[in-house]
């Protein structure tokens, strides 16, 4: 197993098991069972900003990386555990990619690639009143990212007197009769699920009791090289240069907004009223 996806897996592992036993701490200190459990339910939309990290050397005197903006777009799922923390965890869809400047040519290469996105956090809340009637809180929050490359994606060549050559990265193709066509890119046998950290800082708003408006950055630390020595790439294009031993560093600005709902669980033992015909008068 690749060094990163075994130091996620650890990550993985961890944040679950202290959330889990944040809450159930939590749950055994209520005296019934009958309190409601509260959760957020939501949205997160924001825009992002990808840089790519080259991991060989020899490829770094060839190569440069440039910033590449993008999107995401991802539900929210929150639950508060013991004291002042809070599990999230999200499902979404990210428009994200990479830029490489070719040395000697001066290309710039503009990838798109799509992605499902999958993340848990552990966050630690403070609350803080934003007015004498109006309290809102902030929160840092960590934990692993796991993204899905799907396909196909799509790229361009932009060269210093103005060309664009476009093309689409299609995955897979393993026929080397195909491999002639200059409009796509072919990678064969690249790492499709990429490991990553996310570190994040955000405030609330609240709208009112129900409904909060969040506002955040987050770092994602990439882990999982795009490629790997199996990794096998074709663009039949002269001079062109690449390579997929580059992870990706994202910054995202994002919007949240959660709803809140309560679920009511039953009661810790039987009620105490006397209902037995002998106990009526």
């Amino acid at each position: 197993m690749h060094k990163g996806c075994r130091f996620m897996t650890v990550v993985m592992i961890f944040t679950v098991h202290l959330a889990v036993a944040q809450a159930t701490s939590k749950m055994k200190k209520d005296t019934y069972w009958s309190n409601t459990q509260k959760y957020g339910l939501g949205f997160k939309v924001g825009p992002t900003i990808t840089i790519g990290s080259i991991t060989n050397k020899a490829d770094k005197e060839l190569l440069s990386t440039l910033p590449k903006i993008g999107f995401n777009l991802s539900s929210e799922l929150t639950m508060p555990l013991k004291g002042s923390y809070t599990f999230a965890a999200e499902l979404g869809y990210q428009r994200g990619g990479r830029k490489m400047k070719i040395t000697e040519s001066g290309w710039v290469v503009d990838y798109d690639y799509n992605f499902i996105t999958s993340a848990m956090a552990l966050r630690k809340t403070i609350p803080i009143a934003l007015r004498e009637d109006l309290k809102g809180e902030i929160y840092f929050g960590v934990g692993p990212n796991v993204s899905w490359f799907i396909g196909p994606g799509r790229g361009k060549i932009l060269t210093p007197n103005g060309g664009v050559s476009k093309f689409k990265i299609e995955y897979n193709n393993y026929d080397p009769d195909a491999w002639g066509d200059f409009t796509k890119y072919f990678v064969n046998d690249p790492n499709r699920l990429l490991f990553g950290l996310d570190l994040s800082i955000g405030g609330d708003a609240p709208l009112n009791l129900k409904q909060k408006l969040y506002g955040e950055v987050r770092f994602t630390w990439g882990h999982t090289n795009l490629g790997s020595n199996q990794t096998d790439t074709h663009l039949n294009i002269l001079n062109f240069e690449d390579t997929m031993f580059v992870n990706l560093k994202t910054i995202s600005f994002n919007l949240i907004y959660t709803y809140g709902f309560e679920t009511r669980r039953n009661k810790k033992g039987g009620s105490t009223l006397n209902k037995s015909p002998q106990g009526r008068r």
